[in-house]
């Protein structure tokens, strides 16, 4: 029989290897529709192409009714995307982290302070890391004054924005096209 102090050390040990901060599982969501899947891969080998540097890829997704459902896929190279979007949940499509954020009212531009979520700073600070790391030295700079650096949106005419809106599960709208982007100039 267990004396006492081995469940208790046993207890210990199982807390401290629970409590990581590394963001080791990238793959917290699986994607069930193939179609919205494979969009994603293809956009992926777009930004692949065209992208200097590390880069991100975001989705953006809203519910417009009970059977439409619409995502717009997109890139950031630097923070702004964590500080202002929280992202829901993340999954692995061609070998890289896509992560998700939703695109409702509750999410507000510009003033992050009034949203109803956020993410948490550390957490942002092991994405940066683990993902941009450049953009990871330089807010590890700006945050010596006590504050995030954050660049502005840039308007891009180049088609860098591809949306796609479902309705029960099938993509009946597919465009690429340009606007807003957070990117390192």
């Amino acid at each position: 029989m267990f004396n006492k102090k081995t469940i208790f050390c046993l207890a210990v040990l199982a807390l401290l290897t629970s409590c990581n901060k590394q963001i080791d599982n990238d793959n917290t969501i699986i994607i069930n529709n193939p179609v919205l899947r494979d969009e994603i891969a293809e956009y992926i080998k777009y930004t692949n192409g065209h992208v200097k540097d590390s880069a991100i890829v975001v989705v953006y997704f809203s519910v417009v009714n009970d059977s439409t459902n619409r995502f717009e896929i997109t890139y950031s190279q630097n923070a702004v995307f964590f500080m202002q979007n929280p992202f829901l949940f993340t999954a692995k499509v061609s070998n890289k982290t896509v992560f998700f954020s939703m695109k409702e009212n509750i999410v507000k531009k510009g003033d992050i302070t009034s949203n109803f979520f956020s993410n948490d700073t550390t957490v942002i600070y092991d994405i940066l890391k683990k993902y941009l790391p450049k953009e990871y030295k330089r807010q590890l700079e700006y945050n010596k004054t006590g504050i995030y650096y954050i660049d502005e949106y840039i308007l891009d005419d180049t088609e860098n924005i591809l949306d796609l809106t479902f309705v029960k599960d099938s993509l009946i709208k597919k465009e690429m096209r340009g606007g807003l982007i957070q990117g390192i100039y």
